[in-house]
């Protein structure tokens, strides 16, 4: 914001915020639960690591249901991007 009283403005309509989200299946939860029950925090990260550099549905898939296992909580329709292993590693160790 400039201060100025004569400064043009814009609108800039919602795009994500707007967007339709669809629970995630109900087998991609139970699967979080599963590996959750077993395996460690540790062995999720190595798994997850598997998946981590991977562009397929499964990978992205996977890479869901991991993060859904290591952290509190993941809402619906989140995507889970490529990422490098040393940053998924910082990220995993925070989450």
């Amino acid at each position: 914001m400039s201060g100025k009283p004569d400064a043009p403005s814009q609108v800039v309509r919602a795009v994500h915020g707007r967007k339709i989200v669809r629970a995630d299946p109900p087998y991609e939860i139970g699967l979080s639960e599963h590996l959750k029950q077993e395996y460690s925090r540790d062995a999720l990260v190595e798994l997850y690591n598997r998946f981590g550099s991977g562009n397929g549905e499964l990978d992205f898939l996977i890479r869901r249901v991991i993060w859904r296992a290591l952290v509190r909580r993941l809402g619906n329709g989140v995507t889970i991007g490529v990422a490098s292993a040393s940053n998924t590693w910082r990220l995993l160790k925070e989450a």
